[in-house]
């Protein structure tokens, strides 16, 4: 088994005696293998395996059960994977055999899958990457709500308990101790930490603008503390040093002229109605856009794409790839049609390379990042920053190229931490990341906005900015 770093015992020690548990890790601080250490300390306290359900994305389903292997001593063969078809699914939840469940957020979305589940009844219950139950509204809060409403120990895990307000913590939390620390009712909550600073504006069509209220601050985090540690990597992990470099590309005539007519009719859009709150959500889409031209194609308002001749950002990726080969080398890019055109190139340079992201299936996913990750003949991987950037492991690439960044701060953040992570220092004394961007535009100004870790747009200026 590994053996933990101090910091992480100190957890293991904190949480191993209680019944929650809330690690709120930095990427690549190791939160699974505190939850596994604290998860054996609960079955050698019962002198069995509990019944245990993990929830968890879909790409670390089987990296969960590879981490038990790791970490506990626990047979595999009471392990069960719920994936695949839904009568696979059905098949696995009730084998009876199974005493350890890892499933993902979305399949309880099938009732007979989240029945079945109800019926197994888990005594422990996880949510890792817990800020994907942070909406109280969700379908997925609701739906774990549901089948642990009968489990004694529970732990989340995550690295962003909330990106855009705190209010992310409530869910979270009732999930963990039924509203014990932040109370059973969502509303009651946020009139309590909450000023709505637009209440007194007296029209009934006034949008709220809900801010916290700097006063309970001390409250609300001495609330928070009592069962959740936050860690921080820079705190406690000997890093190699990590390289940001920017690598300015030069826009075509055509991608020029495209660029301005889009930004033009965007600004238009944004002055027809610049009080609408849903003016701003559909703005950001149109703006997308314009990266997605940068990247290599315009979207046609019929929703058709048009290739664009030349790509001066895959000319400057293949350049970057010829300076890092034979290093293993992440790509991250964020639309469809890059993993096609990325990947077309690299195989006419017969360039042996992986592909993660949302389309291909979770046991797939864990197939290929073996396969980058300890194939010396693979050493390039191309990765959605969503799909392929929480959980897994890809220590073993020196380097990092995004081709084009997430809209997600959590999601970019999350990706940082594949290659730049607990372990790194073994491999490397550097960890380099390359950014793709052109100058004054919107790629430009998305990788800025994420560095000084702001989410993309939440206003008409902020659009204005970035464009």
């Amino acid at each position: 088994m590994l053996k933990p770093y101090d910091f992480q015992q100190e957890i293991i020690d904190r949480f191993k005696h209680e019944s929650q548990a809330a690690i709120f890790g930095d990427p690549g601080t190791g939160k699974t293998l505190m939850a596994l250490n604290i998860l054996r300390h609960k079955y050698n306290e019962h002198k069995q395996i509990l019944r245990t359900v993990i929830f968890c994305p879909s790409i670390v389903i089987e990296n969960w059960k590879h981490e038990f292997s790791l970490n506990t001593k626990v047979d595999p063969i009471y392990i069960g994977c719920v994936q695949g078809t839904k009568k696979k699914r059905l098949q696995t939840l009730r084998n009876k055999n199974y005493k350890i469940l890892i499933i993902n957020y979305e399949a309880m979305r099938t009732l007979d899958i989240k029945l079945a589940l109800k019926d197994f009844s888990p005594l422990v219950a996880i949510c890792d990457e817990s800020h994907m139950i942070k909406s109280h509204k969700s379908q997925s809060f609701k739906n774990v709500k549901e089948v642990t409403l009968s489990s004694r120990y529970k732990m989340i895990l995550t690295g962003t308990p909330y990106s855009k307000s705190a209010e992310d913590v409530w869910s979270q939390f009732y999930f963990l101790d039924h509203g014990a620390t932040f109370g059973s009712r969502f509303f009651p909550f946020k009139q309590r930490y909450f000023i709505n600073l637009n209440q007194n504006w007296g029209s009934p069509n006034a949008f709220p603008n809900w801010q916290f209220n700097k006063s309970l601050l001390p409250e609300f985090k001495e609330k928070l503390s009592s069962k959740s540690v936050r860690v921080k990597k820079e705190d406690c992990l000997d890093l190699p040093d990590l390289v940001d470099v920017t690598i300015n590309v030069e826009p075509t005539a055509e991608q020029k002229k495209h660029y301005k007519a889009i930004r033009d009719d965007l600004i238009t859009f944004l002055e027809s109605a610049p009080n609408d709150p849903l003016v701003i959500k559909n703005a950001l889409t149109k703006a997308l856009r314009l990266n997605e031209l940068l990247s290599g194609y315009l979207r046609l308002e019929s929703g058709e794409i048009e290739l664009l001749k030349t790509v001066p950002k895959i000319d400057a990726l293949m350049e970057i790839l010829d300076s890092l080969l034979p290093n293993k080398v992440i790509i991250f890019c964020t639309f469809k049609q890059n993993y096609a055109d990325i990947s077309n190139c690299l195989e006419n340079k017969k360039i042996d390379h992986v592909l993660i992201h949302g389309g291909i299936s979770g046991e797939q996913k864990i197939k290929n990042v073996d396969t980058f990750t300890k194939n010396k003949s693979c050493n390039v991987a191309i990765v959605n920053p969503k799909s392929g950037g929480v959980g897994i492991n890809m220590k073993e690439a020196k380097y990092a190229v995004y081709f084009n960044c997430p809209y997600s701060l959590i999601d970019f953040e999350q990706s940082r931490a594949r290659n730049y992570r607990a372990g790194s220092i073994d491999l490397h004394d550097k960890v380099t990341h390359y950014f793709l961007t052109h100058k004054g535009m919107i790629d430009e100004k998305i990788v800025a906005q994420l560095k000084s870790k702001k989410e993309l747009a939440e206003s008409i200026l902020d659009i204005k900015n970035l464009i």
